[in-house]
Order: structure tokens, then sequence, then C-alpha cells
């Protein structure tokens, strides 16, 4: 292989640092642990990770917490007694340490970021040219980025994809201080419409400066549905904790719906729709895809979208990191420092 194609070469035997998670249960699970050094396959790159995202999901996994109707599922997927993979972490950030032979699309240096199935709590990791990953905006670290692919891109997948919004249309967001939420409302305003955002207070020092307002104006942010002025096109219910007869008297006859939770009364509000008129329910799920990600670093890299990162941690404090998400609930990314950032690159900046 080329220099040109390899940075740092893997030296046989190099190990590095990572995180396992030997069995289901609190943060405390988590152990510190050495593994080697990976080395890409023919079509892969080797990835120097920066930053990881902790998020709900991880929060779930790590717990054995799978939710509703994907309780049996997410055990037969990710491991019965313990999880499958011993070293979780899907959402990263770094730069391109290494790639296969057979790699075109990406080159050593770029700076990345994406979703992996597993194996993210670690300072490298490989990633299949064709997988979810796409290139870090110049101006922002990859602190800043590493959580994206898990709010920003559902958020974009909901309203884009899914309930298809148009500019003019009300936009309700419920869970608007969440972190699925925090970014629907800037997508929903990038996308035209106008956005009513369902959050408790405690999240106003988040939303209000994405250009919500507490009364007036054409984005409002409030505390429940009594405070609705008028009926809303699109409700994205980003919890999944309500159902459509819950919104239907504040939906239009023509409005949709749209919940992440795959549940038997979505099934049959899904049937009911199909018998009668009025509003519609749609389910969402955010995969992120290479196509995905493209879309939402565009709307980072022309400041249409801006990460929101409520607390950073040192790759050591990772089981600080999952108490924070667990116990906290802050309103913003939680995002784990694990290889400083290479000299000349942006500095992460906190909400």
């Amino acid at each position: 292989m080329s220099r040109s194609r390899v940075q740092n070469p893997t030296r046989r035997g190099a190990s590095m640092r990572a995180f396992a998670t030997p069995s289901y249960g609190p943060p405390e699970v988590l152990r510190a642990v050495e593994r080697p050094v990976p080395t890409p396959a023919p079509d892969e790159l080797r990835i120097v990770v920066e930053a990881v995202a902790v998020t709900r999901g991880d929060d779930r996994l790590r717990g054995g917490e799978f939710p509703g109707a994907t309780a049996l599922l997410g055990r037969a997927l990710f491991g019965v007694a313990r999880p499958r993979a011993a070293v979780q972490g899907t959402m990263f950030a770094g730069h391109v340490a290494e790639v296969g032979l057979d790699v075109t699309r990406f080159a050593v240096g770029d700076r990345v970021f994406g979703e992996v199935a597993h194996g993210a709590y670690a300072e490298q990791i490989v990633a299949s040219e064709t997988s979810a990953l796409a290139h870090i905006p110049p101006h922002l670290t990859a602190a800043q980025v590493a959580a994206i692919p898990y709010g920003a891109v559902s958020a974009w997948v909901f309203l884009h994809d899914v309930a298809a919004v148009e500019a003019e249309q009300h936009v309700l967001v419920v869970g608007a201080g969440g972190g699925i939420g925090r970014y629907a409302v800037q997508i929903a305003m990038h996308l035209g419409a106008r956005v009513t955002a369902v959050a408790r207070p405690r999240h106003d020092a988040t939303l209000l400066p994405l250009g919500l307002a507490e009364s007036g104006g054409p984005h409002q942010v409030i505390r429940d549905r009594s405070a609705l002025r008028d009926p809303a096109d699109v409700v994205l219910d980003t919890s999944g904790s309500s159902h459509l007869n819950d919104w239907r008297p504040h939906l239009k006859p023509t409005g949709r719906f749209v919940t992440p939770d795959l549940s038997g009364r979505l099934l049959v509000d899904l049937l009911l729709c199909r018998l009668r008129s009025g509003p519609t329910v749609h389910f969402g799920m955010g995969l992120v895809t290479a196509e995905n990600l493209s879309a939402v670093a565009t709307l980072l890299e022309t400041g249409a979208m801006k990460p929101i990162i409520a607390q950073q941690f040192a790759f050591d404090k990772l089981v600080e990191a999952h108490h924070c998400l667990h116990h906290d609930r802050p309103s913003g990314d939680v995002v784990v420092e694990v290889v400083p950032r290479p000299a000349g690159q942006p500095q992460a900046r906190s909400a």
C-alpha cells in the first residue's frame, strides 16, 4: 500500500483503548479495556475516533431496555443475556487514518462523521466506504457533529421524507427539547414552516435562541396543547408518547401525525385511517444513511442548523457521560472526546 493511503500505519500487535459492555445494567457495567487496533479490508477505512455521542439508544442498549413492541426483537437482535457486541457506541466523528485498496470516496486525512452498528467506544474503528459516513463541515469540530446522526438525521427523515413539510405549513413539534425535537425545530424552520414547539420551561434556554418566542411571532414555544392558537398541518411527536386521537382536534382535516413509536396502538390507527377521512398517522424511522447525513451536513455548513451540545466528557469519563444522559436528561447532546483533535482544527464550543 502506498504512503498516500496510510497515515500512521498500524503496527503489528498495536493496541488501543476501548470501553466494553460485558452485561446489561447501569452505567457502571462499562469497563475500560485494551483492544487490537483494527485493520481495514480493501473496501474499508480505518478512522481515528475523536468524539463519540452518548444517545438515548446507547442508554437503552446498555441497560437492555427495549421499549414497547421492540422488547423481544431488541433482545433477539442485540443479545439475550448480554450485548452481543462487547464494544458499543454507534455515533462518532474523527479523521481517516488509512483506506483500503478499493476505497475511492474518502482519502487519508478526511474528517468524517457517521454511524456504525457498534464499536465506536474505541480510539479507532473500521467502517465500509458505503456505510453511513459524510464529511464534517470545515468550520465544525468532531465533538460538535458526533451526535448529529442521532437527532438531526431522525428529524430530517420525519419532516422532509415522512411528513413532506412544505413552506407556510404549521408544524407542531412535541418534545421539542429532546434529542430529536431540538433539531426538528430548526429543520422545520429551514423548510419554511411556522413552528410551534411543545416543551418544558427547563428547555427554554436551548429553544428560545433558535428563534422561538414564548408569545407573539411566527414561531412559539408552549407548555401543552391547550395553548395552541390554530390547527397544525403536521404534528411530530418525537417521544412517541401520544397517539393520533390525542392530537386530532388540533390537526387540519388533511393533517399528518408522525410518530417513531412502533406499537399495537399505531397499527390500529394506521388501519382506521384507511377506513375514514381526516388526519392520517405515519410511522417514522430515522435510518442513518450516507444520503441523509449529507443532507444534514449541508444544513450545518450553510448555518441552517446548529449543533447543540449540553455536556462534554473525556474518554475516561464515559461512565459519567452515561449517568448524565440517563439521570439529568440534558437539553443538548452528550459528547465524549476520545482522541485529542489534531492541531489546526476548530475548537469545540458548547451551546
